[in-house]
């Protein structure tokens, strides 16, 4: 009576699969006859034989199932070192393959083109976990940024503010200014399948902006304005925040226009020993934190308590405002991305 192999304990099977290629390879014996001395079936002498034969002992111990590694790739090393290369150092549009970015499907096309081979996307993606690709989320960066300035500003601009401000002792605020309204952004929330959720809105909008200031040691100051944000707006803000400190104030801001008017250059100017204006470069928003603060509020704003009316708004975006005061551990996690960690608390 024969028995299923697979039922014994691995020691029990290394010994067995070593007994069946003894019997064949040694004491030659046909497959049949080692398979009645073993009371196992033919076919499992069989199988084991083959396997010693492509790989020897260690494709035959290793209990894989299926073709040794690297058996019946259709794909050559060299050319898969070459795919390698391209969607590391390349991107897309540089090699006319109509895809944004290196999908599977992407990917599958570039192969397709260049050597005509066609893979299944699922063993694509065998591949691209076999070289350490991984899906990440997409970092949205403008196409008019200077590569060249954000490195200057990374290696040499921003380390000098800093290396002033742990000399004076001071601190660097990042200022920004957003916008809110009463619309509720894009949700999601739980439901019977078949009930679909309904959010009833007020049809009249209404809208505040406001100017904010953030330190990586998670300090907040904000105020509120509902006109447009001018020169006067903006340097009211400066004013406020320099009264806020004991010491001289570092500045880093983006590059709106506003920012970098006349007049407010020039009040900077004559307050040299309170303030320093710095500007981060232009279109570069995932090196400044306040983006991640404006982002957090304006999905968190309105979702407590949907805001009727201006008065409403306001207390909502105090609420929150004022939830990140107390709370210096969450702003300081704003420094924490790949992208702004530069700035990030240093010991």
């Amino acid at each position: 009576m024969k028995f299923d192999a697979r039922t014994i304990s691995p020691q029990q099977q290394e010994i067995l699969r070593r007994t069946a290629i003894a019997l064949v390879y040694e004491e030659a014996y046909s497959f049949r006859a080692a398979a009645k001395v073993l009371k196992v079936t033919r076919q499992y002498v069989s199988k084991r034989s083959c396997l010693y034969e492509q790989g020897g002992w260690d494709v035959l111990l290793s209990g894989k199932r299926g073709r040794p590694k690297g058996v019946g790739v259709r794909s050559k090393p060299h050319q898969c070192a070459t795919i390698f290369r391209i969607i590391t150092e390349e991107i897309p549009s540089q090699l006319k393959v109509p895809f944004v970015l290196w999908t599977r499907v992407a990917i599958s096309d570039l192969i397709k083109k260049k050597y005509d081979i066609l893979l299944l996307l699922k063993i694509l993606g065998d591949y691209l976990r076999r070289w350490e690709f991984t899906p990440q989320k997409l970092v949205r960066k403008a196409y008019k940024q200077n590569s060249k300035k954000v490195q200057q500003w990374l290696e040499k601009e921003y380390p000098a503010i800093a290396a002033n401000v742990k000399k004076e002792g001071t601190v660097i605020y990042w200022v920004d200014e957003t916008g809110f309204t009463n619309k509720v952004k894009s949700v999601r929330g739980y439901a019977p399948e078949e009930k679909t959720l309904e959010l009833k809105e007020d049809g009249q909008k209404f809208r505040i902006n406001m100017i904010f200031a953030v330190t990586n040691k998670g300090e907040v100051s904000f105020r509120r304005y509902e006109r447009s944000m001018n020169q006067t707006e903006y340097l009211r803000s400066l004013k406020e925040l320099i009264q806020s400190e004991d010491w001289k104030v570092y500045v880093i801001a983006d590059n709106l226009v506003v920012h970098h008017s006349k007049r407010d250059k020039t009040w900077v100017e004559n307050h040299g020993y309170e303030i320093s204006l710095e500007y981060i470069p232009s279109y570069s928003p995932e090196l400044n934190a306040d983006e991640c603060l404006n982002r957090d509020a304006k999905g968190n704003i309105n979702i407590a308590r949907v805001s009727r009316s201006l008065v409403e708004l306001k207390k909502n975006i105090v609420s929150f405002m004022n939830f990140l005061r107390k709370t210096p551990a969450c702003v300081q996690s704003y420094f924490n991305g790949r992208h702004i960690k530069y700035a990030a608390v240093t010991v």
